[in-house]
């Protein structure tokens, strides 16, 4: 049932209509025509003593959907979500459901545009699992947070906020009938690149690719172009402390098989690092670690590369010198000397 200023005043409204017509009373009604519009859903539009009123403070369900143009449930949940109606108001009919104006602006001004994940995926043209991350790294901003209640609403963004959104994303694109070598999707860029697609949304918005483009051919998110060397570079993270395995192998001139085997008996010690480009964990020896066993030992292989000369001449020379190696392994190929050791002319 609505419930008014008739039948909250009842005879006092009806002699206020009629009596305070009176400009001898002039002050009484302006009082209490601000004390109606401060404390019932009136706005522009609405009369009091016939006069308009110029300001709402309270809207009432009713006419909040009838201004808005939303559905009085969805508007329902959407004050609930962000906190406007309480559990004691979920419970009384629309009219006489009352909340602040000004505080309801944002949900009247958005609401009935606004989106769900699902609405963006579609209407933006996002890959559906993207939306969320998007969401996730702040990039798309809920007109609420859920609360949790079994009845209320999922998330829904602000269409002006998404347009927006695309629109810096596309900001100054080149329009691109077919895509040049190097040129990829956000998505594809990601991937070959071993990026999140939020990374390179950070690159774009922070205007620091010097080169975006615009597949004519789609729309929306799928539509953006970017250079996969650029992303590569500028995403690239800080350089290995040391040299790969396959590095270190080729410095000492053994086999991938022999260098374990330098490892696993002590001569050599690894490190794990990040690798810059793609990320992954990977095994590293340190420089210094590196140059330890050079100034200690040697290789067969790095003594016929440092002598010039056949690895048989050099063993037999050795073996001549009474010089035998500190570890062979004959099955993986590995022998290794003490430089100590050796004899001037080797």
């Amino acid at each position: 049932m609505l419930t008014g200023p008739k039948t909250s005043f009842g005879y006092f409204w009806d002699w206020a209509n009629v009596d305070l017509r009176d400009d001898a009373y002039a002050c009484l009604r302006a009082l209490f025509s601000e004390f109606l519009a401060e404390t019932f859903p009136y706005g522009p539009g609405d009369q009091l003593f016939g006069r308009p009123v110029r300001r709402r403070a309270l809207h009432s369900i009713t006419t909040a959907a009838k201004e808005s143009g939303m559905h009085p449930k969805t508007l329902r949940k959407m004050l609930r979500e962000v906190g406007l109606l309480t559990d004691e108001q979920a419970r009384l009919p629309d009219s006489r459901v009352l909340f602040s104006a000004k505080k309801a602006e944002a949900i009247l001004r958005d609401g009935p545009t606004a989106m769900s994940l699902k609405d963006i995926a579609r209407e933006f043209n996002v890959p559906h699992p993207q939306t969320y991350i998007l969401y996730r790294k702040g990039y798309l901003r809920p007109l609420f947070e859920r609360r949790g209640h079994r009845d209320g609403l999922g998330l829904h963004f602000s269409r002006s906020h998404l347009e927006q959104f695309m629109a810096a994303l596309l900001k100054d694109a080149t329009p691109v009938v077919s895509p040049s070598a190097g040129q990829f999707p956000v998505l594809q860029a990601a991937h070959k690149a071993n990026r999140s697609v939020w990374e390179i949304v950070d690159l774009i918005l922070a205007r620091r690719l010097t080169w975006v483009g615009k597949d004519v051919r789609h729309f929306g998110f799928k539509s953006i172009l970017v250079k996969l060397s650029e992303v590569r570079d500028l995403t690239r993270g800080p350089d290995l402390p040391g040299v790969t395995k396959l590095e270190a192998a080729k410095a000492l001139h053994v086999t991938e098989r022999a260098l374990n085997v330098l490892i696993a008996r002590g001569f050599l010690t690894t490190q794990t690092a990040r690798n810059p480009l793609n990320r992954c964990p990977q095994e590293v020896i340190a420089q210094k670690v590196m140059d330890a066993f050079n100034r200690d030992y040697a290789t067969l292989g790095k003594l016929v590369s440092e002598r010039n000369m056949h690895f048989q001449k050099i063993r037999r020379e050795l073996k001549k010198a009474d010089v035998h190696p500190v570890l062979y392994q004959q099955a993986d190929k590995v022998t290794v000397y003490q430089r100590d050791q050796l004899p001037p002319h080797i």
